[in-house]
């Protein structure tokens, strides 16, 4: 009869890196979301008025409500109010506001589903809807009066592959 008392260690250790070989790694999904928002309120109608008080208070909410997050990209339409909604958030996480042509969503939207991280982009009232149900959320219209709309547009992907995408509409901007 043989003891393993003895052997029962140097066992372990000859199939011990067996057995972890012949484990299968389970995939683990990863989430990443994009913020979408029209512009904060302005001035005026033209594209290059200044934000409105009140469009200067939402873009600090917007930034504070996002300063935790980690915000990868931030993307916005080269009119003056939506670069001067984001300005705040760009310069509470350090990030260089990306330019983007309203006329060329589809290279925007490649450029963010590559990105697979977190990552916030400013457009136009008639735009964003778009740009949400582009990236896989559902959206609506937005009168271009009303702003302090925020879409979040969670993707979950598994092994690279999309298995969930989930909308939310946050509208805490409004009652500034």
């Amino acid at each position: 009869m043989i003891k393993l008392g003895k052997w029962l260690p140097k066992l372990i250790l000859i199939f011990l890196p067996l057995g972890l070989i012949s484990c299968s790694t389970t995939p683990i999904p990863t989430t990443y979301t994009v913020y979408l928002t029209h512009q904060f309120e302005k001035t005026q109608r033209a594209n290059d008025s200044e934000l409105s008080l009140k469009g200067q208070k939402q873009a600090q909410v917007f930034a504070s409500l996002l300063d935790n997050k980690p915000i990868s990209a931030i993307y916005s339409t080269k009119d003056k109010p939506a670069t001067a909604s984001i300005k705040p958030l760009a310069a509470r996480l350090n990030l260089t506001i990306q330019e983007y042509e309203s006329s060329d969503a589809s290279y925007l939207i490649d450029r963010v589903t590559e990105n697979q991280q977190d990552q916030v982009i400013v457009g136009h009232s008639h735009a964003t809807p778009d740009l949400v149900r582009r990236l896989g959320g559902q959206s609506q219209r937005i009168a271009d009066y009303e702003y302090g709309i925020v879409f979040a547009v969670s993707i979950t992907l598994l092994e690279g592959e999309r298995i969930a995408t989930d909308t939310r509409k946050i509208w805490l901007l409004d009652s500034l």
